[in-house]
């Protein structure tokens, strides 16, 4: 039970920690007013300046993060060496906070950084030590904690500076707080638990005079965390509850995290009814959020819970549903976990079943694609065991010998390969001093030929070269025999090499389908953290262009053909799990796909699919509202040319659509360039998109 539980509190813990810091004393920032900026068609200075704000902060409010900070950009390089007007410096300051929330730390340092450097033309005490506190931060989660350590000391001789009479009692107590649980932050995140926790509580002992309740809450649950990682479990509980009463109270906090926690505590300690208390409540929270990771791993830590309990049908039963959800989200990794685990219950529950041993043939040869040598000797150890449970005793036992055999192969691979370099260091020093002999032989012969009559030096020079012909020919024909041998051995190397080179290049899909997947799962947890739903919905936008992107690689791993998708099941699936995303279903939604067959290439693949994701993102998002049978088209012709197809029957989209310079449309025309294609748009009953692209396109991308 503690083996299962110990590897998700490193998880809890960094959730928690990611919170995030912004100091809640955000009401000296004003928001922009359209009716203050008066945009001409002029070339002066002050309208382009006021201009690019303008854009900027219409860009923030779509969610359009990246064209956002592009137009404060262009109004940067107009003001160079001149003072800043206010509304360039609240503009700069709301997109250099929204990059940090996004976790854009390269671009949160740069942006902090010039309000750092640039005291004396803004003047702002409040913008100078938030950004001072962002950037130390950035710089400690990139894993520069020196540089961090540096820049909370800055942050606190700064905020020693400031003028006490300016500001209220919480909001100095506020200011102070951050600086004690940002160094408490670095530390836990290096593992220093304890000098962690001394951290947090300083900074909790000067919330016990005003402050924030945001901030108390935080403070609570950062202590709770840390105890937690201590295995101080009563104590972490006590910390845990005093956040879930004020939750019940009414006060706002994240409490997946809190809730997770409290049940893993309980679980520790042996409580499993208050364990699954906190579980369900956990699971009813992450469904409404739409957080199907989290309602996965909860099923999971449930049948922990009911098999500690040996109630190992219910147990079998909750990995199930979370199969169900893993399945669902399209996470690799979790399924196959899953499904190890449920075979590995089962088998020793004595409840295996036929089904359980095709699923485990569908973990080995899940794992023995992905080269992963330990999971795959563990999945042929349970498929022997169903095999046995089942009753069919001999396949079991010849499946056991064979475990035993490639365990063994695993083994000894190790200790074969450093045979083979000591022997190879046998020979060569064999070989080295065998002809080192040789010379000295030949030098001996030398000095006795010399000493020698001429009719004894004639006689020994023809032996010896008679000797030495005889030698060189049969080290010839030795050599000829030993370049026959070689030749035979590199072509089979070179079989080998090129069977390698393709698992290889299999398993780089793999990974970087998993490194996807891992960025889409950091956005989807740090949308939780963020309370703005514009924000949440950009976190939404980028996670699905990551997916996308993920959905081709694992195509092109779990089949043979390693530059060409199967476009037909990518766009079908892709389309689907962009429904999911907003809420829609095949309950919900009539889909029509028309979808040639044909493979397409990689290269044209990815950009078509972020393509497609962009444009069907845009049918959920602004077609579909208050419609009652929704419907969508999706069509792909592959002739003389590519046709894609993009059609809903929804309300259609003002003729401005076409000029629309949201981040979305700018990436569609950038992808479009890509392909060499064009981008037709028609509004009759609903809209339709339509990209052409010729068969040029594909011509280049074969070569």
């Amino acid at each position: 039970m503690i083996s299962f539980f110990n590897h998700l509190k490193s998880d809890f813990l960094i959730r928690t920690l990611v919170i995030g810091l912004i100091i809640s004393t955000s009401t000296h920032a004003q928001e922009l007013d359209p009716s203050d900026v008066s945009i001409k068609k002029t070339q002066n200075e002050s309208s382009k300046l006021f201009s690019f704000i303008y854009k900027s902060k219409q860009h923030l409010e779509k969610n359009h993060l990246d064209s956002a900070e592009f137009y404060i950009d262009q109004a940067g390089e107009i003001l160079k060496n001149k003072p800043w007007p206010e509304k360039y410096s609240e503009q700069l300051f709301k997109v250099t906070r929204n990059l940090y929330n996004a976790s854009f730390y390269t671009k949160s340092i740069s942006k902090t950084q010039r309000f750092i450097a640039n005291y004396d033309k803004h003047n702002s005490d409040y913008y100078m030590y938030q950004c001072l506190q962002m950037n130390a931060s950035s710089h400690m989660y990139q894993g520069d904690f020196e540089t961090a350590e540096i820049g909370f000391e800055k942050y606190l001789n700064f905020i020693e500076t400031l003028d006490d009479t300016k500001y209220s009692k919480n909001e100095l107590i506020n200011i102070r707080t951050a600086y004690f649980f940002n160094k408490g932050i670095s530390q836990a995140i290096q593992g220093n638990y304890n000098q962690s926790l001394k951290w947090f509580e300083k900074g909790d002992s000067i919330l016990q005079h005003g402050g924030s309740m945001l901030n108390k809450l935080n403070g609570l649950t950062y202590m709770g965390n840390i105890n937690m990682e201590l295995n101080n479990y009563e104590i972490a509980i006590n910390y845990f509850k005093k956040v879930e009463k004020s939750y019940l109270e009414g006060e706002k906090v994240d409490m997946l995290a809190v809730f997770d926690n409290l049940a893993v505590c309980y679980t520790m300690l042996g409580n499993f009814d208050e364990a699954d208390k906190y579980l369900r409540q956990n699971l009813t929270l992450a469904r409404s959020l739409g957080d199907s990771v989290t309602v996965g791993y909860n099923f999971l830590n449930q049948a922990q819970i009911h098999e500690a309990k040996k109630s190992y049908r219910k147990a079998i039963d909750k990995l199930g549903y979370a199969l169900l959800v893993f399945d669902y989200v399209n996470n690799d990794v979790l399924i196959y976990q899953t499904k190890l685990r449920i075979v590995s219950l089962t088998n020793y529950a004595g409840l295996s079943e036929r089904k359980h041993l095709k699923m485990i043939e569908e973990v080995i040869d899940y794992y023995s694609t992905t080269n992963i040598r330990e999971k795959q000797l563990l999945a042929y150890k349970h498929k022997a065991k169903t095999l046995y449970n089942l009753g069919e005793y001999k396949a079991a036992a010849e499946l056991f010998n064979y475990h035993d055999s490639i365990h063994k192969e695993w083994l000894l691979e190790n200790f074969n390969e450093k045979t083979a370099d000591l022997e190879s260091n046998y020979r060569a020093n064999y070989y080295k001093l065998e002809s080192e002999n040789k010379a000295q032989y030949a030098e001996i012969l030398e000095q006795k030929n010399e000493r020698s009559s001429s009719i004894l030096y004639f006689v020994s020079g023809a032996l010896i070269l008679f000797v030495v012909a005889s030698i060189l020919f049969w080290m010839l024909n030795y050599k000829l025999r030993d370049s026959r041998k070689k030749v035979a051995e590199q072509n089979i190397t070179l079989e080998k090499r090129n069977h390698e080179k393709s698992l290889l290049l299999k398993e780089l899909h793999h990974r970087v389908k998993n490194n996807l997947q891992i960025v889409s799962s950091l956005l989807n947890l740090q949308s939780i953290a963020v309370k703005d739903e514009s924000a949440q919905n950009a976190f939404k936008d980028g996670q699905n262009r990551v997916d996308a992107m993920a959905m081709i690689h694992k195509y092109l791993y779990t089949s043979d053909e390693l530059t060409h998708v199967d476009i037909q099941s990518y766009l079908s699936r892709l389309v689907e799990s962009i429904a999911y995303s907003y809420n829609f279903n095949k309950k919900n939604i009539a889909y029509k796909f028309n979808i040639t067959s044909s493979p397409l290439d990689v290269d044209i693949a990815i950009p078509l699919g972020l393509i497609a994701n962009e444009l069907v993102s845009n049918a959920f998002k602004h077609a579909f509202v208050n419609m009652e049978n929704p419907e969508l088209s999706v069509n792909l012709t592959l002739n003389e040319k590519l046709v894609f197809e993009v059609k809903d029957n929804g309300k259609g989209l003002p003729a401005t659509t076409k000029n629309e310079d949201s981040f979305g449309m700018e990436l569609v025309h950038s992808l479009m360039a890509q392909l060499n294609a064009q981008l037709e748009y028609t509004y009759e009953n609903g809209a339709c998109f339509r990209l052409i692209m010729p068969l040029s396109t594909f011509k280049t991308s074969e070569i």
